[in-house]
């Protein structure tokens, strides 16, 4: 029974992988259905298995067409029950299999829109990462950034800009030891600053946003360019290359339009995989000439003001494509 439900698991992963969710739920099914009649209780790898199968159960429900978020509330919270019940002190893997369950709930209860109880889960997951931070380990890493980078997203629902923005910097940083590296590194890396460069440009669409410093500035568009280089470098693209360059032109846009053009430019650089998306560089022609009416407006509330004037003639010299 055991390897039956082994096979099930695998075969829905393989499965899930492939876009066949309907499917990959019916082997998710049967595998809890094989394991939850097994002596879990006093078997914790068998304990393991099932959540296993009742995450990647939550998953899918999560992906599907019409995704089911209750129900995958509901798988997620039973294998953190599974979990709850064993010890996790005989392998490393079982922690971090509650830990994944917790930062999985916390995800779906914000996109429940049940932010203030998403963020209660995301510190029961902290709690965990610090009770369990006895040795480095990879997986614990790329968790925790996930946990960052899920927990910024609720942060930006909150309208909390500035704490999303300090919550997704953490998740670029507890990289830094695996970075730079490809696969699930990479793939954490770009999620981890995408979220971070969405914040940043997020924030600075709120009016009234603060009088962001140079240095901070500077940071800020960095990280944009060194996310886009790793979509290039590992060929990991995951759907957010295009939205990194959004993000990037609207900081450039705001903090530091004499940079913009040569931002968007590089971007869309023949050999670059974005060079061929239409949309995105119509969308980008369109930000040129909205900087291009900035400068002119600015130029033309202090024309008299020679510091201005030959500021606003630079940028405007600068977005000339």
């Amino acid at each position: 029974m055991e390897q039956s439900a082994n096979d099930e698991t695998l075969r829905g992963i393989k499965l899930m992988a492939a876009g066949e969710l309907d499917g990959a739920l019916d082997c998710f099914e049967r595998a809890i259905a094989l394991r939850e009649e097994l002596p879990w209780r006093v078997q914790p790898r068998t304990a393991w298995g099932l959540a296993a199968a009742l995450i990647n159960r939550g998953d899918v429900l999560r992906r599907l067409a019409e995704p089911q978020p209750l129900a995958a509330l509901q798988s997620y919270q039973r294998a953190i029950e599974v979990l709850e019940a064993v010890p996790l002190d005989g392998n490393p893997a079982f922690p971090e299999r509650l830990l994944l369950a917790w930062i999985n709930l916390a995800t779906t209860e914000g996109e429940l829109h049940r932010l203030d109880v998403a963020l209660r889960s995301f510190e029961v997951a902290d709690a965990l990462f610090a009770d369990w931070r006895t040795e480095f380990r990879p997986e614990r890493v790329l968790l925790q950034s996930m946990l960052c980078v899920n927990r910024s997203r609720v942060l930006m629902d909150l309208g909390r800009f500035e704490a999303a923005c300090d919550e997704s910097d953490r998740g670029v940083k507890v990289l830094a030891p695996l970075e730079p590296g490809g696969g699930l590194i990479a793939e954490a890396g770009i999620r981890s600053r995408a979220m971070r460069c969405r914040a940043l440009a997020s924030w600075l669409d709120r009016p009234g946003h603060r009088d962001f410093g140079e240095d901070w500035i500077a940071a800020a568009t960095d990280e944009v360019e060194e996310a886009i280089g790793i979509v290039r470098r590992s060929g990991v693209e995951l759907g957010l290359a295009a939205d990194l360059v959004r993000y990037g032109a609207r900081i450039y846009r705001a903090c530091q339009p004499q940079f913009l053009a040569e931002f968007i430019l590089n971007a869309l650089a023949e050999g670059s995989p974005l060079a061929s998306d239409q949309a995105l560089c119509g969308e980008m022609d369109a930000v040129i000439l909205l900087a291009r009416q900035d400068a002119e407006q600015r130029l033309l509330i202090a024309p008299h003001v020679d510091e201005i004037a030959a500021r606003e003639m630079r940028i405007l010299r600068s977005l000339e494509r």
